[in-house]
C-alpha cells in the first residue's frame, strides 16, 4: 500500500520539479509476501545472547539489513549518481520496524528514517535488545515515526509510545525525532496521511 501511495504523489505533476532529482527505490516481495516480510523485516527471538528465528522463514531482519548495506546501496551508487550522505529510509508496518532496526545499528548509510506503524512489538518488544546507538556520536541523523490513534488492539501505538518516551530518556545527541499520532485513524489508514506529510514537506 505505501509504495502505492508514493508512486501516486510523486506522479503528482505539481511535485514533478521537488522530486527530479530524487531515486526513490521501491523494495517489493514476490511469492507470498506475507511470509517473506516476516522473514526480512522482523528480529528474531533471544535466548541469552544468542539470537534464533523461529525458523528460516522468520526473524532474518540482520541478513537483509546486511544486503542492504552490502549489495543493494553499492549497486545503487555505482549504476546512479548519488548522494551518499543524504540517503533515506521508509518503512510501514513490519518494514517500520525494520526502519527502527536500522537506525539503531548506528550505521551511516542512512540519514533520514520514516516509520509508519512500526512493529515494535514483535518478540516481545525485544527490538531494544538491537540497539547500538552510541551515546557519544554526534552524527547527525533524523527519524518521523507514526501511528493511526485507533492502533490499540494490534499494540502498535504502544510500542511506538513506548518508544517514543525511550528517545526522549536517552537523548542522543545528533539524533532529532518527531513522534506524530493521527487522529482516528487505523494500521492502514494513516499511510497515505503520513506518506504526503513526508513527501510534502521535504
Amino acid at each position: 500500500m505505501a509504495n502505492h501511495k508514493i508512486r501516486e504523489i510523486i506522479r503528482d505533476s505539481t511535485l514533478k520539479e521537488k522530486f527530479q532529482n530524487t531515486i526513490f527505490v521501491g523494495i517489493a516481495h514476490r511469492g507470498d509476501f506475507h511470509v517473506l516480510r516476516r522473514r526480512d523485516f522482523t528480529v528474531p527471538q533471544l535466548e541469552g545472547t544468542d539470537t534464533l528465528g523461529l525458523s528460516p522463514n522468520f526473524g532474518q531482519i540482520g541478513h537483509f539489513y546486511q544486503f542492504m548495506k552490502f549489495e543493494l546501496i553499492p549497486y545503487i551508487d555505482k549504476h546512479y549518481n548519488t548522494n551518499t550522505s543524504d540517503n533515506s529510509l521508509f518503512g510501514h508496518s513490519f518494514g517500520g520496524l525494520f526502519t527502527i532496526y536500522s537506525l539503531l545499528q548506528n550505521d551511516t548509510i542512512f540519514k533520514h528514517f520514516y516509520a509508519l506503524s512500526p512493529s515494535l512489538w514483535v518478540n516481545d518488544y525485544s527490538i531494544y535488545k538491537f540497539n547500538k546507538l552510541d551515546q557519544q556520536s554526534t552524527i547527525k541523523r533524523d527519524l518521523f515515526f507514526c501511528v493511526g490513534s485507533l492502533e490499540i488492539l494490534n499494540r502498535v501505538k504502544a510500542g511506538s509510545d513506548e518508544f517514543n518516551n525511550y528517545l526522549q530518556k536517552e537523548k542522543y545527541p545528533g539524533l532529532g525525532f518527531q513522534y506524530k499520532i493521527y487522529s482516528g485513524k487505523s494500521h492502514n489508514s494513516e499511510v497515505p496521511y503520513a506518506i504526503r506529510d513526508i513527501l510534502c514537506s521535504k
